[in-house]
């Protein structure tokens, strides 16, 4: 039964295949397909590469930065912190660091620091999903 039922399907494939004719192309096929592709290779780029944060972004933030350290250094203002002198009442671990010397920096220059990493983190999230958008990688 098997073997009757494959000669019947392959008898009907070589008559359908027989009755088939081959799809006739216009004249000008090629020509449009070469146009389609020298409009493709000849279309501008739709857009190129912008940085998220410009040049002079980043150049206003470095001399805001570095002027923020300079008047911090330059500056009266010091970092002293009230619980590290009871601490110190209350365990001896002076002498475990004698050798190693700390310089000592004004809140200025803590909170210039603080906000640099601030804005590389931001950089950072920015570019993450800029470029999750870019090559589709979002959930």
């Amino acid at each position: 039964m098997q073997a009757s039922d494959d000669k019947s399907w392959e008898r009907f494939i070589d008559k359908v295949m027989q009755e088939a004719e081959p799809e006739k192309l216009t004249g000008d096929f090629t020509e449009n397909v070469l146009g389609a592709l020298d409009a493709i290779e000849n279309a501008p780029l739709v857009s190129g590469y912008k940085a998220p944060i410009s040049r002079m972004t980043w150049l206003v933030l470095g001399v805001v930065f570095a002027g923020v350290l300079v008047w911090s250094s330059l500056g009266s203002t010091s970092l002293q912190w009230g619980w590290t002198s009871r601490l110190s009442t209350y365990l001896d671990i002076g002498s475990l660091f004698e050798e190693l010397t700390l310089p000592a920096l004004e809140y200025t220059s803590l909170y210039s620091i603080g906000l640099f990493a601030l804005f590389v983190l931001l950089q950072l999230v920015y570019m993450k999903r800029l470029f999750d958008r870019r090559f589709g990688l979002e959930g």
